[in-house]
């Protein structure tokens, strides 16, 4: 889900939270300069990643975790403005989540070489037999032909696949990942991620991956059609039989 830097957008997405009772959320685009943490009046918390405090605002990433989920919070790290990470512990084994935020399909070649480089590279330095939980908004749409995929993604994806949508996928081979939202069958209005401004373009961008080891974990993935945020993009779901 995208969150800019406005105070009134921050306490609608928190209200969403808990209006749908979520442990966990992960935003992208916030604009959010520095990195840190802050206690919302929720008692949830907000961890984020952004550029320095005298660049330009653009891109940051973070994940706000209730105050539940809270003591079960291990360690975070701010790799970059686009991905950031969190160690949790669960009542199965300890998780790793990624919150990512890659650049848009009309970038140059550059920043997406970079990102996904850093990203594998995150991936990389994940502690062996954790849970991985990828997630953010990956502006890849990666389609409904799953033909030579089909250990990593299902048929139910939407739309056409895009050179990020190739990209995931490379990674997702790399790192034994399976696409979460092409798993799991469900009408075309609970798959739609991003809807442009005037209405006429929709896409599945925002993606949810977890390692093929642990597929049977992940119950769902669907986005919430009644969210509300003030967001071209919609809560995307993720269920995982999971207790922390």
């Amino acid at each position: 889900m995208e969150c800019q830097n406005h105070a009134t957008k921050l306490d609608q997405v928190l209200n969403e939270m808990d209006l749908f009772k979520l442990d966990l959320l992960g935003l992208c685009d916030t604009r959010w300069p520095g990195q840190g943490d802050k206690l919302n009046k929720n008692g949830s918390t907000i961890l984020f990643s952004g550029k320095g405090e005298h660049e330009d605002r653009l891109n940051g990433v973070a994940i706000i975790i209730s105050k539940n989920a809270r003591k079960s919070l291990l360690e975070w790290k701010p790799i970059s403005d686009r991905i950031l990470t969190v160690r949790i512990k669960s009542s199965v084994r300890l998780i790793t989540i990624i919150q990512c935020y890659a650049p848009r399909e009309v970038s140059e070649e550059e920043p997406k070489d970079v990102f996904y480089q850093e990203l594998s590279s995150t991936l990389q330095k994940v502690k062996k037999g954790d849970i991985i939980i990828l997630m953010g908004d990956l502006n890849a749409n990666v389609g409904s032909n799953n033909e030579e995929y089909e250990n990593i993604m299902g048929q139910h994806g939407l739309g056409q696949r895009n050179s990020n949508g190739e990209r995931l996928i490379e990674l997702c081979m790399e790192h034994d990942l399976i696409i979460g939202g092409t798993q799991f069958p469900h009408k075309d209005i609970h798959k739609v991620t991003w809807t442009s401004p005037d209405q006429q373009t929709q896409n599945q961008i925002d993606r949810i991956a977890i390692n093929k080891k642990w597929r049977g974990c992940l119950n769902d993935v669907r986005n919430k059609c009644s969210a509300d945020v003030g967001s071209g993009h919609h809560l995307r779901n993720g269920e995982a039989v999971l207790t922390m």
